[in-house]
């Protein structure tokens, strides 16, 4: 579990990274600064979509470990896992999420929308500026609640090793379907994702009539999301502890 509070920390650093390159873009653009178009459009798509990704990663953490605790919570002697399960939800972390990405992809769109005159150019600004802090605080309650969740599942297995020595309940095999449940969660975001990357595309293409719109950008990214989709249908995770997903 430690592992994935490392590997998010990481990617959402990067993702700061990014979003405050496109950030700064926005902002020069704005005042004349000499940033081509095309340049600006590619880099806010490139902003939106490592965001999307990163944020989804955080929601697939989250999916496998409420499958884990109410596949444990019988054993455990939990009757109710819902509040253990939903504790991250009522923590106000998804619709952080949420909100990180849709002002990241909202960026991108209006990007395009200024290109063409349609949006004014200070709201695509602002919103490539309010992503910055916005998913900065993401950052830090993320972290926050990965600890707490781990500290729950903790709490589950705790549990389940006691009633176990006890000989309450007899000791649960790590099966296949509770190892892969995780991944299934994860692949059908990630494919999710991948479909919805030619959402944008049709958007810049047809929309904001640009003939010029690059393919090989959404290609990209809608192979890389479907690989790592499909990778997650067969991946195996050990966990950490008996039956629980690896972070």
């Amino acid at each position: 579990m430690r592992a994935m509070r490392s590997i998010y920390t990481g990617l959402a650093v990067w993702n700061l990274a990014i979003l405050g390159f496109f950030a700064v873009l926005s902002v020069l653009r704005l005042f004349g600064g000499g940033i081509p178009d095309h340049a600006h459009q590619l880099v806010g798509f490139g902003a939106a979509f490592f965001c999307c990704l990163v944020q989804s990663l955080l929601i697939i953490h989250f999916i496998g470990s409420m499958k884990w605790i109410q596949q444990s919570g019988p054993t455990a002697g939990i009757e109710d896992t819902k509040p253990l399960r939903t504790a991250w939800i009522k923590d106000g972390m998804y619709p952080l999420i949420i909100a990180c990405t849709l002002v990241a992809v909202a960026a991108a769109i209006l990007s395009g929308g200024a290109f063409i005159g349609s949006t004014p150019p200070w709201v695509a600004v602002f919103l490539a500026c309010l992503g910055l802090p916005l998913n900065a605080y993401a950052l830090l309650r993320a972290r926050r609640s990965l600890l707490a969740n781990t500290e729950r599942m903790r709490g589950v297995e705790a549990r389940m090793e006691e009633r176990i020595t006890q000989g309450l309940v007899a000791q649960e095999e790590d099966t296949p379907e509770l190892r892969a449940e995780s991944g299934r969660a994860g692949s059908r975001t990630l494919l999710f994702l991948a479909v919805n990357v030619w959402v944008l595309y049709v958007y810049r293409r047809f929309i904001l009539r640009d003939p010029f719109e690059p393919l090989w950008p959404y290609l990209v990214a809608c192979g890389v999301l479907a690989v790592l989709g499909l990778g997650l249908l067969v991946w195996r995770p050990r966990g950490d502890v008996k039956g629980q997903p690896s972070a």
